[in-house]
């Protein structure tokens, strides 16, 4: 599994770890937390991009680090998500270093081929996800994020997309 790069800073999580010091980042769906200081432990827990009462969509996740913000390189595995989950937690231990570190954890909605007609959608939040050839067919996305989802072959016939943010 692979989480595409990309310039979008949505749907990161930034940290920067010091030897003296810890800053931290966080989002809506995604929680960094950082504890120690020599080893680091970093712990998140990925919950879904959907509303309650909803069918539960967990994105993967994957840790990454850089010295420079720039260059970003993969930390660990890849934390797998999918349809009907539960909220998945991760934890990663990175050893001290000299100079300071930077982190994020990068998330992506991965469901090609998805089954998701006639499933309530509503205010979900699917942006840059790969619903290549899903089925959407009659699915209520009424007000879903759906902006950089791929979405080729997938079947929209019916589907409910009022005030869904689609550019």
């Amino acid at each position: 599994m692979r989480i595409p790069p990309g310039p979008s800073r949505e749907g990161f999580v930034f940290a920067s770890a010091l030897l003296l010091g810890i800053a931290l980042g966080q989002t809506a769906d995604i929680r960094l937390t950082i504890g120690g200081t020599a080893p680091l432990t970093l712990s998140w827990t990925t919950g879904s991009v959907t509303r309650p009462g909803s069918v539960s969509i967990i994105p993967d996740t994957q840790l990454e680090t850089s010295t420079d913000l720039i260059h970003w390189q993969e930390l660990g595995q890849a934390q797998v998500g999918g349809l009907s989950l539960d909220p998945l937690s991760a934890k990663h231990t990175i050893s001290a270093s000299n100079g300071p570190r930077y982190f994020r954890v990068r998330s992506q909605v991965n469901l090609p081929k998805a089954g998701l007609a006639r499933r309530n959608l509503v205010a979900a939040d699917l942006r840059g996800a790969d619903l290549r050839g899903a089925d959407l067919a009659s699915a209520d996305l009424a007000l879903a994020r759906l902006d950089g989802a791929n979405l080729t072959d997938a079947n929209l016939t019916g589907a409910n997309l009022a005030e869904a943010v689609l550019g």
